[in-house]
């Protein structure tokens, strides 16, 4: 008597019976009918879907079609003994196993010897493996005989959530069944339908919102119905189910999002801080906001309100202004903020910091840049930045860089050269010839000493200030005035491509990583810089103390190439020759120590207003 009085949950009581009970699952109630009436039936079976869609109902509702006394049919009678004893899970011919608990090959093998045991009243044998996924690769190896070529009284049927879990063997054994998550509608008409059945009422709007919480699962709608039949004795309402879920009402989701789409971070907070002092669930609240971005998602893709899965239908054109203001590219960056954080949320202790942050950082995302906007703009920048000099148009003069050097970087050999006192030379005994221009310097821009024709072998031969030094090694000028005067500013009318290039050399070192610091800063002290006569390759002479770093750098070629792509030329890097003495430019041309090698001739050049022609060295006595 007591087993009689003994309560069952309304998953258990409203479970289907019949194929055409099945809700959501057709398509594989039509298969299994006709395969019956067809005499196509098969030995095994395989049943694969989410949790809570039919699968075990519809093997059970499947055996009962084979067993059943007026069959095999594709309706059961369910008044039959064999059927009544295989819904209550008593018939002794149809075996449920349980994967997860009898896994083992020890289990297998006894269903292996029990299977040429006729069944006891029944037609078939039939077996129904529940989570059939859990099974070891032993058992699964066992089974694959017996699977393949059973005993023609012998049925399978497997049931499973994880079907990538079972061996390939196993699949190409069975027919394969795939069910369907089950749509809103029709769980909502489901519940709608129990409800009435146990005497009660419900408001439609708590009955769709079971259904979608239910995430396609039938008996997960029904367990949150039998949740609520507890709840309340009366009507189930839609604030029932708001305080019995934790979930937020509809008017609260639109006011976040209308908050974010302006861009109120406020706003947000003080809606969510009044949300959760009124016992709403962190994690609820943004699993209902993620599906509304998903909403509002559908509205810019093109759908209408018929699509809505979290948003009322009657806020359509509310929604589509919201979408509107924050794109598509916004709403899926913080459809991917939200998925990251209710990740994160299972494994923290923090659920309101995290979802607070998460809107925050929603709120963020219009003002931020697009990446392919940050990508065109370095793109053009650097074309710019690093466009050959063959490229330049030859109408507009080209804009000589300043020999600016970073701070902490060793300084360029121009501005050692022009702060370096002067040490007296003797110069060569023939006079070097002054440019006729010197003669008559404008009177608008003369300096303050006046130009003298004077050669410049007649300059004092007096000592010099006490203080002056030699110039380094590595150091020479290239100072040098105007034809016709200038004051003596800086100018590379002479060579004016060479103080271009060693610029764009000292900008191109500093690009390099830092850990090539020790070989960078080496290949600043050169020796000599020369440029082909053709513009196309720049020699770089190293005081021989630098040979060591040099190899170091010219062993890697790829960075040798690269400083040949940021300078746009080709590049030659070698060391002074033994004899202490350069080389010659390429081709006869002339290298910038060669040109000015004294640094008096550069005083010269400042004192007369003069261009220097030629050079010629005295000869040691």
């Amino acid at each position: 008597m007591a087993a009689e009085n003994e309560y069952q949950v309304v998953a258990r009581r409203y479970r289907p019976q019949k194929f055409s009970e099945l809700v959501g699952q057709e398509h594989i109630a039509r298969a299994l009918s006709n395969a019956i009436q067809n005499n196509r039936i098969g030995h095994a079976y395989l049943f694969t879907g989410a949790r809570g869609v039919g699968k075990t109902s519809t093997a059970r509702i499947f055996a009962k079609s084979l067993n059943c006394i007026h069959g095999p049919t594709s309706d059961p009678c369910g008044q039959c003994e064999i059927c009544e004893a295989i819904t209550a899970g008593e018939d002794l011919d149809v075996i449920e196993i349980d994967g997860a608990s009898n896994r083992g090959i020890d289990q297998v093998r006894t269903i292996i010897q029990n299977v040429n045991v006729r069944p006891s009243r029944a037609r078939f044998k039939i077996y129904i493996i529940d989570e059939v996924h859990m099974l070891t690769d032993e058992a699964f190896n066992a089974l694959l005989k017996t699977l393949e070529e059973p005993p023609e009284h012998v049925k399978f049927i497997f049931c499973t959530t994880e079907v990538n879990k079972i061996p390939i063997t196993i699949l190409s054994r069975c027919q394969r069944f795939d069910f369907a998550g089950i749509s809103i509608p029709e769980i909502a008409r489901r519940l709608q339908l129990i409800v009435d059945s146990e005497g009660l009422n419900a408001e439609p709007e708590a009955i769709n919102l079971l259904a979608r919480r239910a995430n396609g699962s039938m008996r997960d709608g029904q367990s949150l119905l039998e949740q609520l039949l507890a709840f309340t004795s009366g009507t189930i309402t839609l604030q029932d189910v708001h305080q019995l879920l934790g979930t937020a009402k509809d008017e609260v989701l639109v006011e976040i999002l209308r908050a974010v789409s302006r861009n109120e971070p406020a706003v947000i907070l003080r809606t969510l801080d009044v949300m959760f002092q009124q016992g709403t669930d962190p994690g609820q609240l943004l699993e209902q906001l993620f599906g509304c971005l998903r909403d509002l998602m559908a509205i810019l893709a093109g759908c209408g309100s018929e699509s809505f899965l979290f948003l009322p239908p009657d806020l359509e054109e509310e929604a589509r202004e919201m979408a509107g203001k924050m794109g598509l590219d916004v709403i899926l960056a913080a459809m991917q903020v939200a998925d990251h954080t209710l990740t994160r949320m299972k494994v923290s202790t923090q659920s309101r910091l995290l979802v607070e942050m998460a809107f925050i950082r929603i709120c963020s995302l219009q003002s931020l840049v697009s990446l392919a906007d940050v990508v065109t703009h370095v793109q053009s920048s650097d074309s710019l930045k690093h466009e050959p000099a063959g490229m330049i148009s030859s109408s507009e003069p080209e804009q000589k860089p300043q020999i600016v050097p970073p701070p902490g970087v060793r300084r360029s050999f121009v501005e050692e050269s022009a702060d370096a006192p002067i040490k007296k030379k003797d110069l060569s005994e023939a006079p070097a010839q002054v440019s006729p221009n010197a003669q008559n310097p404008p009177a608008a821009s003369a300096p303050s000493v006046p130009p003298v024709s004077k050669p410049v072998s007649e300059l004092p031969d007096g000592p010099m200030d006490s203080t002056e030094t030699d110039l380094p090694t590595d150091a020479f000028s290239v100072y040098h005035s105007e034809p016709a005067g200038g004051g003596g500013s800086p100018r590379s009318g002479a060579q004016p491509d060479v103080q271009t290039v060693w610029n764009r050399f000292l900008s191109a070192l500093e690009k390099f990583p830092h850990e090539h610091e020790a070989t960078i800063s080496t290949l600043r002290d050169l020796k000599d810089l020369q440029l082909s006569p053709d513009g196309g390759t720049v020699t770089v002479v190293y005081p021989s103390r630098c040979a060591f770093d040099l190899h170091q750098f010219q062993r890697n070629p790829q960075d040798v190439t690269r400083l040949e792509q940021m300078l746009g030329l080709k590049v030659k890097l070698t060391v002074e020759e033994s004899g202490g003495e350069t080389s010659g430019a390429p081709n006869g041309g002339m290298g910038l120590r060669q040109k000015y090698e004294s640094p008096l001739l550069s005083a010269a050049e400042k004192l007369f207003g003069a261009t220097i022609q030629r050079v010629e060295k005295r000869k040691k006595p």
